[in-house]
């Protein structure tokens, strides 16, 4: 995906950078949550976690879009995104939900098939 070519800015604050969005990435798989600040849109801001199937594939995500100027930071509201997502992810099958935050113990996905 990164080497495909540019990063197309919608607003002055989407990244644009393949090193900033690697970073960004990599701080995602870490948390299991992904912010964003009028990256797509000016004067929304949203919070988001991965749901998985069965088989470890990503086949959605749960997310809140809030005001800009709001706290996505709040660590209640990024707990409340993360288990949605985890509990969504054991209904479908999950054997693990692959994103822990940090200190907690990591079991692997199940194999892919």
């Amino acid at each position: 995906m990164l080497t495909l070519g540019e990063l197309r800015s919608m607003t002055g604050e989407t990244i644009t950078s393949p090193g900033q969005l690697r970073d960004q990435l990599d701080e995602i798989r870490a948390t299991g949550v992904a912010t964003e600040q009028d990256e797509a849109v000016i004067g929304e801001s949203s919070i988001a976690s991965p749901v998985f199937d069965s088989s470890g594939e990503a086949v959605g995500a749960i997310g809140v879009v809030i005001p800009s100027g709001g706290d996505l930071a709040h660590d209640e509201t990024r707990r409340l995104v993360r288990e949605t997502a985890r509990s969504v992810s054991r209904e479908l099958g999950a054997a693990t939900w692959p994103a822990r935050p940090a200190g907690e113990s990591a079991t692997p996905p199940p194999p892919r098939k």
